[in-house]
């Protein structure tokens, strides 16, 4: 039989996510996919997009289900995961969390506000979490990266490189790592002008989480004047394999 349970949610959203998510079960329901065991992310955006949403996908007939996925995965699709209420509980306390002029979002594959260039993924994320400044447009970006151990010149070069970026327009992107990709956040937001987001930190872990942890206050800076992003649920800890993941994320904007 079909599962027709769904999250418990609050009833208080953050009000940037509500603005965005209009339905916010249309992250739980992705979060539902993200957790399904033996369901890659190309096969739950292709099911999504057949389906033409993700309300529809479980109000397929079983049989349906199955012909496209094979019996057992379809079984899988139709069975809550275990973690599935605990990572909407904490879902739900990250967003209403949201204060200080800090917005808290989460953007699902299909929603507007998800970044253009990481649609051009071939695993694209089937949600965004996201922190900072989101009104502020991105504009044209470029990747800035390096060594967690440079040279003092080569600190310096990576500042100097961000800060003219960022003057000239561009979004400086990094993954907020010690050493080269530091420098480059700090550049960008030296010659922030507020008329675009200056810089974007995309992170290994979720976003109620900073690793390393002396960037606590540096993450508290890009998300006052930039963006913060993760791929990774909230609750997620600083996992070694998801920080090349991530880089994929970093090239992709």
């Amino acid at each position: 039989t079909m599962s027709s349970s769904q999250p418990v949610l609050p009833a208080t959203e953050n009000q940037a996510h509500t603005a965005q998510n209009p339905d916010s079960s249309d992250w739980a329901l992705a979060l539902r996919l993200l957790l399904t065991p033996g369901l890659g992310a190309q096969s739950a955006r292709k099911l999504w997009r057949v389906c033409g949403s993700l309300p529809a996908i479980w109000a397929q007939p079983f049989d349906t289900l199955a012909q496209a996925l094979g019996e057992p995965l379809a079984k899988a699709l139709l069975t809550d995961p275990s973690e599935w209420q605990v990572h909407c509980q904490r879902t739900s306390a990250w967003l209403a969390s949201a204060g200080q002029g800090i917005a808290h979002s989460v953007w699902t594959w299909d929603n507007k506000a998800y970044p253009a260039g990481l649609l051009a993924l071939h695993d694209a994320p089937l949600l965004v979490f996201a922190r900072g400044q989101l009104q502020r447009p991105l504009g044209p970006a470029l990747a800035v990266v390096g060594s967690r151990n440079p040279t003092h010149q080569g600190r310096e070069n990576a500042r100097a490189f961000a800060y003219n970026l960022c003057a000239g327009g561009h979004a400086v992107v990094s993954g907020m790592a010690m050493g080269i990709d530091a420098a480059a956040h700090q550049g960008a937001l030296q010659a922030d002008t507020g008329e675009h987001c200056p810089t974007v930190a995309v992170v290994g872990t979720g976003l109620d989480q900073v690793y390393p942890r002396q960037h606590h206050g540096l993450s508290q800076d890009i998300a006052e004047r930039g963006w913060v992003l993760s791929e990774q649920p909230i609750g997620t800890k600083p996992l070694p394999h998801h920080f090349p993941l991530r880089n994929r994320l970093i090239a992709g904007l």
